[in-house]
């Protein structure tokens, strides 16, 4: 029989949706929280789902939690309570910082606090993250310009964790050229804000989001648009083929985005069965 995802990733997914799938991701950051004599044992199950916005995987084995937050971040690289052993990263010291109740000890790259990264470390967040959760030795908080992840113990990973992390996150995201608004005909404008979410113009991003999106913000999505379609597509029957100005080519992506939305609600709505 198949065996069961783990209690913490299934607790996650009935809170934030997304897909649980196999996983085998060896993270040299995760070993350091192993016995040298242990074996280096990769997570196994991978949770994917969107949160405050940012693609998010949480990754487990038996023993060991990972949360990755992906997204755009105004930071340069640093970490909370371990060195990082990313090879080609070099990780420093640079002193121990007071974080809530506890001491931390911090690296960057060159062994200096910069202004930026004492912001964040002063911030209400991480104070907040602190608090929380006391790091055990090898567990650490890692920011970069493109993922802040958190390691710590499988039994750790919670949707209070996530949610702070979240928090945390979306306080150092980078305004990106690819994220500006959509630009609408005016009287289509009450669909903006959905067409700035999903008016995605690579399909292996927008297929990426839609994998990752939960079975509510699917919907969500079906409801808004669905009622205006006959006018969308009436408008759009208006342009030669191929004609599109930028405003046409913004819902006809809202369309496909729909359409897809529709197929992958499919997916998500199919009853598990265990293979045998």
């Amino acid at each position: 029989m198949k065996e069961q995802p783990y209690p913490e990733i299934l607790g996650l997914k009935a809170r934030f949706g997304g897909r649980i799938a196999a996983a085998n991701d060896s993270d040299p950051n995760a070993y350091r929280q192993e016995s040298p004599s242990a074996r280096r044992l990769p997570y196994t199950t991978r949770l994917v789902f969107t949160h405050t916005g940012m693609k998010v995987e949480v990754l487990a084995n038996e023993a060991l939690g990972c949360i990755r937050l992906h997204g755009t971040f105004d930071v340069s690289p640093f970490t909370i309570n371990a060195a990082d052993r990313i090879i080609g990263f070099r990780s420093v010291s640079a002193g121990r910082v007071q974080l809530g109740s506890h001491l931390y000890e911090v690296f960057t790259a060159d062994g200096n606090i910069s202004s930026v990264q004492r912001e964040v470390l002063q911030s209400s967040q991480v104070t907040m993250l602190a608090n929380e959760y006391e790091f055990r030795p090898g567990q650490a908080l890692h920011f970069y310009s493109n993922m802040v992840i958190f390691y710590a113990a499988r039994s750790a990973l919670s949707a209070k964790l996530v949610e702070l992390l979240g928090t945390l996150a979306a306080t150092l995201k980078r305004p990106d050229a690819s994220t500006e608004s959509v630009t609408l005909p005016e009287h289509f404008s009450k669909l903006a804000k959905v067409a700035d979410e999903w008016a995605i113009g690579d399909d292996v991003e927008r297929s990426d989001k839609m994998e990752a999106a939960s079975k509510e913000e699917l919907q969500k999505l079906l409801a808004t648009v669905e009622p205006e379609r006959g006018a969308i597509e009436s408008y759009l029957d208006a342009f030669p083929d191929g004609m599109l100005d930028e405003e046409a080519a913004a819902l006809a992506r809202l369309l496909e985005a729909t359409a897809e939305a529709r197929l992958f609600l499919i997916e998500k709505t199919k009853p598990v069965r265990d293979s045998k």
